[in-house]
């Protein structure tokens, strides 16, 4: 600045001179001024996009908040705001497309249309304004996956790979989407190869899994209700024979988009591979560093089988010991696609809050029901003729009753039924004894009960389904 402000003026001019030394002085005062402010005002936003790119990478291992939507919006708006605040920045375009991947990973979790067709647009503005970008080719392979296993929109996923292939032959992304090409080129071909007429194969959809602490959980999703059982073998640390989980699939085809083998990373699940030797079936193979007990439950819309094993007892104290099977035909399943819940009760004859038509018990029991089951609340009488129009169909059907004497009258009218199992009653005045847990019972309850007992039924107590199982024949009461 005093190098400038002291320049030696122009010798016809001294009055101009002077006039120029103190704006030459203020003008580079501000220039120093701009300069110092964006010296500071740079870092401030790549650290903002540093920051969000870890939030990013810490959201996808987050088992808990990851399966939240309102972080992920905040993370792709995040992403949108550095574009759009900072039109010289170099990563600009960078900030874009990881607005749109976020948008996608959101997608991934909710499930919902409106929100991969938000992450197809937000890749589409990317394409629009940053075409020769080395992103670009990304772009297109994130459409083309959400447009293939999203929207079952082939063609269009299609031709978002042939785009990469001729327009970014060189770049990184080139090899996995000509992979990803074929195969999408091969399922539909047998798709279109298949007997007319005859049934077609299921597909198994998307396959994800997540290492907690002691916990793995793996997802498995299909196009429709498929048939399944799990087989669980004891390793050996001494012959280094991990511990394994066989997951039958019958009647399952991968989708062309399933990895047929993964290494995982984590203290519980180390790999997953699919076994596709047999031709009616696909084989899931799990390996584990430690496992203890499992669970397994089904989900509908669409159609998911999600399994949870721990690497000890203590994280799942109720779980299935690994060591012992399970199918989809086991009574613990059967509930799982329709069921008929019959005059359940809030607490004994209590109904709960009543009010507008609104019954407290049946608003409870519809919340509590299995997904993808309906519920049924019906008078007795209407109950079992429900119950006899289902019995030759294939239909399954659960059948909770408010009290022992309703349960007797349905198993006396219907003795198909066969079974009838105690679980959660509570004292009255009329109890007499006190069974397991919260199992309490009247005389009367136990004169009906040692009636179906000698008609041939099983009366048993439980309180969950996979709790201990006993019988109120043991009990000997008369």
């Amino acid at each position: 600045m005093i190098l400038i402000g002291s320049q030696t003026p122009h010798r016809s001019s001294p009055a101009i001179g002077r006039l120029f030394r103190p704006l030459l002085v203020a003008f580079a005062l501000a220039l120093f001024v701009t300069a110092f402010s964006d010296a500071h005002a740079a870092p401030s936003f790549e650290q903002q996009y540093e920051k969000a790119k870890q939030d990013m990478e810490f959201l996808k291992s987050d088992s808990k908040r990851g399966g939240w939507r309102e972080p992920w919006e905040k993370l792709a708006q995040s992403f949108f705001d550095l574009h759009e605040k900072y039109p010289r920045w170099r990563n600009r375009p960078a900030a874009l497309f990881r607005s749109a991947l976020a948008m996608e990973e959101l997608a991934k979790r909710s499930m919902l249309r409106q929100d991969a067709q938000a992450a197809v647009d937000r890749y589409g503005v990317f394409l629009k304004s940053y075409a020769g970008h080395v992103l670009a080719d990304d772009a297109l392979f994130g459409i083309a996956r959400i447009k293939a296993e999203r929207f079952n929109d082939f063609s269009g996923a299609q031709e978002a790979l042939n785009t990469i292939q001729n327009q970014y032959p060189r770049g990184d992304v080139a090899p996995e989407a000509k992979l990803y090409a074929q195969r999408l080129k091969a399922a539909l071909e047998a798709a279109k190869s298949s007997t007319p007429g005859k049934k077609t194969a299921a597909l198994l959809t998307d396959m994800k899994w997540e290492n907690q602490k002691n916990l793995a959980v793996i997802t498995l999703e299909f196009d429709r209700p498929i048939i399944w059982s799990i087989d669980t073998q004891s390793g050996s640390k001494k012959n280094d024979i991990p511990n394994r989980m066989v997951v039958d699939l019958m009647g399952v085809n991968p989708a062309s988009t399933i990895r047929p083998g993964i290494k995982v990373q984590g203290s519980s699940l180390r790999r997953m591979r699919l076994d596709l030797s047999a031709p009616d079936k696909t084989r899931l193979l799990l390996d584990f560093r430690q496992v203890k007990r499992f669970m397994v439950k089904t989900e509908s819309s669409p159609f998911r089988i999600v399994i949870t094993t721990s690497a000890t007892d203590a994280a799942m104290p109720r779980g299935i010991s690994f060591g012992q099977g399970l199918q989809s035909s086991d009574p613990l399943f059967r509930f799982a696609t329709r069921s008929i819940m019959i005059d359940p009760g809030h607490g004994g004859k209590d109904p709960g809050t009543v009010h507008n038509g609104v019954i407290e018990r049946e608003v409870t029991l519809d919340i509590a029901k299995p997904r993808g089951t309906k519920l049924v609340c019906e008078s007795v009488e209407k109950a079992k003729a429900l119950i006899r129009t289902h019995l030759k169909s294939s239909t399954n059907v659960m059948i909770i009753t408010n009290n022992i004497p309703d349960a007797y009258q349905i198993l006396t009218d219907i003795p198909e039924i066969g079974s009838l199992n105690l679980g959660g009653i509570r004292k009255n005045a009329e109890t007499k004894e006190n069974l397991i847990g919260a199992i309490a019972v009247s005389q009367n309850d136990i004169d009906l009960c040692n009636k179906l007992v000698s008609d041939g039924f099983e009366v048993e107590l439980r309180l969950i389904p996979d709790g201990k199982k006993t019988y109120f024949k043991d009990y000997k009461l008369q």
